[in-house]
């Protein structure tokens, strides 16, 4: 692989002869295949050393480049596609700032908030309406997106606004973030060992009813740990309202009434 001056002179050979006939500038591809060498990003380095030393100026676009040689003024054909480059773009310049700053800065805030109000990290970030995960995400400076940082907006104020980027910024105060829904309202809890007994239980035989008549507003008593309840027991419990359950045994099987019956018997 040719490598230092002598590649800076092959690759500045290459790109002055397509500006000179005003054709698209050399891939990475067959700049690597002049060079010998293996990966096509092999000639970045060749093409930024040239850049920096002023030999050549380049424009570069999502799916390609466009190079101008200094000394003469001659540019290559400018691409089909106009589209800047993802390193240019503004979002990505925040992205960027984002990943180095942002995101441990906002991890920071966010813990120093959280403590202020005596509450925990996550119950802070769910006050927010936000997801559980988003503090650690930020606490490996992973870029937040815009709708995280306009959550926190109101929770973070001044503090958040002087580490956000500015054209990050003002993607995240034009989205509307609707307020966190209230929790449901917590169930009153009732004894575990005792249950209200229904107004009215229709699968009550007569029978039990007369021997152990319905107690208005009466508990269920519990059921007794490693033994079965007494027929008292029982009777109290039937009387409080509890159910029956009638159990009755299996039949054995008859060979007239079973598919395999009716099917010998056709034979």
């Amino acid at each position: 692989m040719i490598a230092g001056a002598a590649a800076e002179a092959l690759v500045l050979q290459a790109l002055t002869r397509a500006a000179n006939r005003h054709e698209p500038c050399p891939t990475n591809s067959r700049l690597a295949e002049l060079l010998g060498a293996r990966s096509s990003g092999a000639p970045n380095s060749t093409l930024h050393r040239l850049e920096k030393r002023g030999l050549i100026k380049v424009d570069r676009y999502s799916s390609s480049r466009q190079v101008t040689i200094v000394a003469t003024g001659r540019r290559t054909r400018a691409p089909a596609s106009a589209a800047k480059h993802w390193r240019d773009r503004p979002e990505h310049a925040a992205k960027l700032a984002t990943i180095n700053n942002l995101g441990p800065k906002m991890a920071e805030l966010i813990r120093e908030a959280a403590e202020q109000q005596g509450v925990s990290i996550v119950d802070f970030v769910v006050s927010a309406g936000a997801s559980p995960t988003t503090a650690g995400n930020l606490s490996r400076a992973k870029a937040p997106r815009p709708l995280t940082i306009a959550r926190f907006l109101p929770l973070l104020g001044d503090k958040l606004r002087a580490i956000v980027p500015e054209d990050l910024l003002k993607v995240a105060d034009a989205i509307v973030v609707p307020p966190p829904e209230p929790p449901p309202p917590a169930a009153p809890e009732q004894p575990a060992a005792l249950e209200r007994a229904p107004a009215e239980d229709p699968s009550f035989r007569p029978m039990v009813r007369t021997i152990a008549a319905p107690l208005p507003n009466a508990m269920i008593p519990p059921r007794p740990k490693g033994r079965q309840r007494t027929f008292e027991e029982q009777l109290a419990a039937v009387a409080a309202g509890a159910g029956l359950i009638e159990v009755r045994p299996m039949r054995r099987p008859e060979p007239a009434r079973t598919l395999g019956g009716v099917g010998s018997g056709l034979l």
